[in-house]
């Protein structure tokens, strides 16, 4: 086999695995493993990128904001968003205290909140918060 070859096996095999590790790792910034990421239906040929998956975890986390907490929290989910910077909300959930510091936001979710909405909802934050540029669309 010609060395361009085995460069090139050598290569994939590489990006493979730190792929594999970069998600160990909470590389995509997630909270925590359970529907972190949805593997999206269709071609079971081809994977969607973690690009692909953080955008629809992030898209599922205004839904469900605006579906589930923005009555509660009577403010639109950019505002909430906008009450602390990407590092902010990162120490946040690093710290477990996400759902607590969701609740001290909107007190009136205290019997509402539920933890599995976590994930989708810190990636959402963290994506639109007070120092990353973005604002949510309408």
């Amino acid at each position: 086999m010609k060395l361009k070859n085995k460069l090139i096996i050598l290569l994939t095999i590489t990006l493979l695995f730190l792929s594999v590790k970069a998600k160990e790792l909470n590389i995509f910034r997630a909270v925590d493993n359970q529907n972190s990421f949805k593997i999206t239906k269709g071609n079971h040929n081809t994977l969607p990128s973690s690009t692909d998956m953080l955008n629809e975890t992030i898209k599922e986390g205004k839904k469900l904001f605006t579906e589930k907490l923005q009555k509660y929290c009577e403010m639109s989910g950019g505002r909430f968003a906008l009450t602390y910077s990407q590092d902010e909300w990162e120490e946040i959930a690093e710290a477990g205290r996400f759902n607590e510091t969701t609740l001290e936001i909107c007190p009136k979710l205290r019997n509402r909140y539920q933890a599995q909405w976590t994930p989708t909802l810190y990636q959402f934050a963290y994506m639109y918060a007070k120092d990353s540029g973005n604002i949510p669309s309408s």
